[in-house]
């Protein structure tokens, strides 16, 4: 019986493709992995960097990634991964020119089960599917504004409203997430 190989043996297997020169290999793992360096970068602030910037610099740490993953070693792409888009943001927020750089939230510790932090990752990509498709732009807005650490007071003035009404659009966006999906 012929089965199909593990996330882990296609990661490894396009990082190694990719490491001799296949660029579509490469943008296939760029591709599957972008989710988790928005992730990353949505979880960090910089009064210098944009976030265009901070995102370029994920994906050069996802690229690195890429060309310096050595399955040999025993972790898997995905955590290998994680830890050198996180390194790179850091190095990024710290070197920013003149500007107070800090993480938004505290990074999660990653000395944990690899397999704990995929499914970690991988619940956080299903509610962002589900936020995508139940949420309407200014709900989202809202909410990439609000998880950004905006108080209510900030995204009014941001988008041109009333406190009020951003605490109405969080309490629609609240609902909407905790309905029941299979209804």
């Amino acid at each position: 019986m012929n089965q199909e190989p593990s996330r882990g043996e296609q990661d490894a297997l396009l990082c190694s493709k990719a490491q001799t020169g296949d660029i579509a290999a490469a943008n296939r793992l760029i591709q599957a992995y972008l989710p988790l360096v928005r992730h990353l970068v949505g979880r960090c602030r910089s009064d210098a960097l944009e976030p265009e910037d901070l995102l370029q610099e994920g994906l050069i740490g996802l690229f690195n990634a890429v060309l310096a993953y050595d399955a040999a070693r025993g972790a898997a792409f995905s955590t290998f991964a994680y830890h050198c888009v996180q390194n790179r943001l850091r190095n990024a927020l710290s070197q920013a020119p003149g500007a107070a750089a800090y993480p938004e939230r505290e990074m999660p510790a990653t000395a944990g089960d690899p397999q704990e932090i995929l499914q970690t990752h991988e619940n956080l990509r299903a509610w962002e599917q589900r936020a995508q498709e139940l949420l309407s732009a200014r709900e989202k807005q809202v909410l990439r504004l609000y998880l950004s650490d905006c108080s209510y007071r900030e995204i009014a003035e941001r988008l041109g409203t009333t406190e009020k009404s951003v605490d109405n659009t969080m309490q629609r966006v609240r609902r909407k997430m905790r309905a029941d999906p299979n209804r």
